[in-house]
């Protein structure tokens, strides 16, 4: 039997059957919307509200806090760090820090992390920490995530870490320090993460490669719905404790899922377990109310999962364990399914170690920018709820342009066009002044050059995301989509820093950002197309996805035509 018939096998279980809908929904509601809720939930519990030092009793703010900068007459900045000093009653021109503490300036009577533990001036550093110890969770978890759904399952990763992430988000509400906060913070990371990569492989592996880009692209979306409703809990729930329970106790409900998610086929032919892939397509086809006798069901030989062209360099050694054993095929066989691949091996096959770290920094730049705009919106002049509100609006756009364009046109075409467009909107908005020399607010200009700078990197985001998860063949796809989520959050780790520049030069984050953008652009030529071609399913395939073409098990070339 040759490496297409799952596809074939996934094509006769009715592609968009009721199973696949549900499937679809689950994901996009646990695996998708509930990581994205809490991931850039960290914009609202880590915001900074506008503070000052708290002025001397007898002077107002504009009197005793001296101004940081004056864009006009109407718009002025003060200090949020610094006061004059008093002599007998008398501000002097020198200033010093907040002898009195801070005031903050709750617009709409917010309660976040920064204010409750007064993490503002000197130890505004702790601020930006916090979230990197966020995503340093996120970076461990990108790497458990892989390794555990490799070896226990997508479907069991999935749904237990969704359970947890109820557990320990509600537990974070009960910290009352920093570093208590931290320490829980950084392990919901880690299992925010274990939901996010298991349950998109899982949904990847479960189609066609025709119907794959569709599935893909509306779970996209579904992360722009949730981040586009944040701002609305963020809002009606104005105490961080009270959101975060919002968007965690509803994961409780997982604990009823265990029974209409099945695992993934494809991961328990990989691990020789026929019998029970076998049985998961006749439970799909009883959902689907379909006739067994209509579809490809206990179609699976037992060698399967055996490349009948083992790499070169394992050949001399299969061959010899054959001689050993004299039987020709079971010894092959024996080593086959006894050997586990992990991403040590990517770097021995060059090709798939070139798409590898092209892959890597792609997502990193993808990850920083994304973060750092997000978390940007809001130090931009004006309403800080509203910059926030609009800013992640953006996101549900820029997944509805993944579902348009990527079942029609190349993914290396998309994803340049998308780097590239998101360079160019930020060049736009870091390089535009707040006010023209002749006084005109030109604030517009820059709130809207954001936005749309945002949306073509979630489109962007969202493009890589399905990119990268077909490039790894599924004998490593998990492990090395996690490194891939890796990667990126390396770049969301030191985004929180990059924001410094902006204290330097008006707009220098901004343009910073437009120069990565351009660079991952250049980048994404680098690799193979993937679009409408069968999911590589062994090392050999993976490493002949390049120049139009892919190796089947069976030894027949495919080209980009054919598939």
């Amino acid at each position: 039997m040759s490496k297409m018939d799952i596809d074939e096998i996934l094509r006769s279980l009715k592609p968009w059957g009721r199973y696949q809908i549900l499937l679809l929904l689950v994901v996009c509601v646990y695996g998708t919307m509930v990581p994205a809720l809490h991931i850039i939930a960290f914009i609202f519990i880590v915001d900074t509200p506008t503070h000052f030092c708290k002025p001397y009793e007898g002077f107002s703010k504009s009197e005793a806090i001296p101004i940081s900068k004056e864009h006009s007459d109407t718009i002025v900045e003060y200090e949020s760090c610094l006061i004059y000093e008093i002599d007998n009653g008398t501000l002097t021109n020198e200033t010093i820090g907040c002898p009195n503490g801070n005031e903050y300036m709750l617009t709409v009577g917010e309660s976040t992390v920064v204010n409750e533990f007064d993490l503002v001036c000197d130890k505004k550093l702790m601020a930006n920490t916090v979230v990197s110890v966020y995503f340093c969770g996120v970076l461990v978890g990108s790497i458990v995530s892989g390794l555990t759904s490799d070896y226990f399952g997508r479907r069991n990763v999935f749904l237990a870490a969704t359970f947890l992430i109820g557990i320990t988000g509600i537990a974070l509400t009960f910290t009352t320090s920093f570093y208590s906060f931290a320490a829980v913070w950084f392990f919901t990371a880690i299992i925010e993460q274990c939901i996010n990569v298991p349950s998109f492989v899982l949904l990847m592996e479960m189609f066609p490669p025709e119907k794959r880009t569709a599935a893909g692209c509306l779970s996209n979306v579904s992360w722009g719905v949730a981040i586009a409703f944040l701002p609305l809990y963020a809002y009606l729930l104005r105490d961080w404790r009270h959101m975060q329970i919002a968007i965690s106790a509803p994961c409780l409900t997982a604990v009823f899922l265990w029974w209409f998610v099945y695992e993934s086929p494809r991961w328990m032919i990989s691990k020789g377990r026929l019998t029970d892939a076998n049985n998961v397509f006749r439970k799909i086809a009883k959902f689907n109310k379909l006739d067994e006798s209509n579809v490809y069901i206990d179609a699976i030989p037992k060698d399967f999962n055996i490349k009948t062209n083992l790499e070169r360099e394992e050949s001399n050694e299969s061959m010899s364990l054959q001689k050993r054993n004299d039987v020709t095929g079971s010894a092959k066989s024996d080593v086959a399914k006894e050997r586990t691949y992990t991403m040590i091996d990517v770097f021995r096959r060059p090709r798939m170690l070139r798409n590898t770290l092209i892959t890597y920094c792609i997502f990193m730049i993808n990850s920083l920018v994304y973060y750092g705009m997000a978390l940007n919106s809001s130090n931009l002049y004006g309403d800080k709820y509203l910059n926030m509100f609009l800013v992640c609006l953006v996101d549900l756009p820029g997944g509805i342009i993944t579902v348009y364009l990527l079942p029609r046109y190349n993914r290396r075409l998309l994803l340049s066009v998308f780097l590239i467009a998101a360079s160019l909107f930020s060049f736009i908005s870091g390089f535009t002044p707040l006010t023209s020399s002749d006084g005109t607010n030109l604030f517009p200009i820059i709130l809207t050059s954001a936005c749309l700078g945002k949306c073509a990197i979630v489109a962007a985001f969202g493009t890589g995301w399905l990119y990268g998860n077909e490039i790894f063949p599924t004998e490593l796809r998990n492990t090395g989509f996690g490194t891939c989520s890796f990667a990126a959050r390396i770049g969301s780790i030191i985004a929180p820093f990059f924001l410094t520049l902006n204290s330097h030069y008006d707009g220098g984050v901004e343009i910073l950002f437009g120069v990565l953008a351009a660079m991952a652009c250049l980048a994404v030529y680098i690799l193979p197309e993937t679009r409408n071609r069968p999911l590589p399913e062994t090392m050999e395939e993976g490493e002949n996805l390049h120049a139009g073409k892919i190796k089947a098990t069976n030894g027949e070339m495919y080209t980009q035509s054919k598939l």
